[in-house]
């Protein structure tokens, strides 16, 4: 059986995956893994966590998505999407009993530009898309698999996310010149 590690279950993706994978084989961080991850600026942490929980597959869904915040806290930014990113994937290549896969959820931010694109050809127009395209670069040293894609839709947190800022602004009457979304792009790649 495989054992599926899944950081960032509480939030908006986090809680609905957990619906259906938990009644098979998976093991989760919640809010207390968040609280102690806070402490913790390095691998020992992940270190830990993978020694403990022995996940065959961990699925990282941790990232700061909302594009206004992460323009004006950067450094706030670099640490969850890709500080974050570089010290998981330091506790993986450490861990040498298990070759474990990391399933990792970035964003469409790091194309620019209507129409689709070249998976190699990137050129993210915001800070977020820079960020999370800095932490994808780490992931690649290891087995991996990554999904640039954007979800909308209504989560059960009180955060912001894309589909609460299209309705707020269209409640405001708020005129989009220009709203492209893309749903789903794929990216693997097997070491």
């Amino acid at each position: 059986m495989k054992r599926v590690l899944i950081l960032g279950s509480t939030g908006f993706l986090g809680n609905i995956l957990l619906k259906y994978l938990k009644k098979n084989f998976v093991v989760f961080s919640d809010r207390s893994f968040k609280k102690k991850l806070k402490k913790c600026s390095n691998d020992e942490f992940f270190n830990e966590v993978i020694l403990q929980k022995n996940p065959d597959i961990i699925l990282n869904l941790v990232a700061l998505t909302d594009v206004d915040k992460c323009e004006k806290n950067k450094k706030k930014a670099l640490n969850s999407n890709c500080t974050f990113v570089k010290n998981l994937v330091v506790a993986i290549k450490k861990n040498k009993k298990k070759r474990i896969h990391l399933i990792h959820i970035s964003t469409d931010q790091v194309y620019s530009g209507d129409g689709n694109h070249r998976e190699n050809k990137t050129n993210p127009i915001n800070f977020y898309g820079k960020s999370k395209l800095k932490g994808e670069k780490f992931i690649r040293k290891t087995p991996y698999t990554i999904f640039r894609t954007n979800f909308i839709g209504i989560g059960i947190s009180k955060k912001n996310n894309l589909s609460k800022w299209i309705i707020n602004n269209l409640k405001k009457k708020i005129r989009f010149k220009h709203l492209k979304i893309s749903f789903f792009r794929l990216s693997i790649h097997q070491l």
